[in-house]
């Protein structure tokens, strides 16, 4: 998951985002994201892996949904990326959490 989200942050957030943006998406990676998820490979991350994250930031609904925000265009790029050099279609594993209504 650490180079999926080198891989993110170099070849579309830096390229595609503004530097606010990039900054947002650096820290919810360091300081959500990564410490949780991090060792694992981006191949072998579940959809329950996701609802997990996503449920223990239930909390802050905004923040709950900025994170799954962020992991699907990561994920997806990364997945279409060995997609490309495998032959074998892997899913997208971060579409299934349904978004946290705020309060």
């Amino acid at each position: 998951m650490k180079d999926l989200s080198n891989y993110y942050l170099s070849n579309h957030a830096e390229v595609h985002k503004r530097p606010r943006s990039i900054a947002e998406d650096k820290a919810m990676l360091e300081s959500i994201i990564l410490p949780r998820l991090g060792r694992m490979r981006a191949s072998s991350i579940a959809r329950r892996d996701v609802s997990e994250q996503h449920a223990s930031l239930k909390t802050t609904p905004y923040r709950a949904n900025r994170v799954l925000a962020l992991l699907r265009p990561a994920h997806r790029r990364t997945i279409q990326r060995l997609d490309e050099r495998s032959g074998i279609t892997h899913p997208n594993i971060v579409r299934m959490p349904r978004m946290v209504s705020g309060a």
